[in-house]
């Protein structure tokens, strides 16, 4: 059984100031990192030291390239990178596979939300970001279940 713990911080002010120093740093990351895969994904990409990626909950290239290519894209996988070629994406006509792992499910639901596609084995999330899916209805998306 794994346990959680919630907190609930009480920043002064000086810790604030920090806090929103570090966001603000770690936002412009993400957004830098964000446009460069935005980037890989308009022309066609290279994800650089990928071999750590076998060796996770799954097999990440091979589930991310299985899972990829009910929507249309190609993955070519090679010892240490990874390519994608350009495509055009599409709803997949095949139900999708969270293969037992959260960010896979995650990964999916992200690019469900804008192609449409059926997740099977969406409790993998529950690992590490149990409100994953009550998170995202926030944002407008549209979330059902399915038995």
């Amino acid at each position: 059984m794994e346990k959680s713990f919630k907190v609930q911080i009480f920043p002064n002010k000086e810790q604030q100031k920090l806090m929103f120093k570090s966001f603000g740093c770690a936002r412009f990351a993400y957004n830098w990192a964000l446009n460069k895969q935005e980037e890989n994904y308009k022309n066609g990409g290279k994800f650089i030291n990928t071999s750590r990626l076998k060796i996770k909950e799954s097999d990440r290239i091979q589930a991310v390239d299985t899972e990829i290519q009910k929507f249309g894209a190609k993955i070519a996988d090679f010892e240490s990178f990874v390519t994608i070629d350009k495509q055009i994406l599409t709803n997949p006509k095949n139900t999708l596979n969270g293969q037992n792992d959260h960010r896979i499910v995650m990964m999916l639901a992200v690019m469900a939300s804008v192609y449409g596609g059926c997740i099977d084995g969406i409790e993998a999330v529950n690992k590490s970001y149990p409100n994953f899916f009550s998170d995202i209805k926030k944002l407008g998306i549209e979330v059902h279940y399915v038995e």
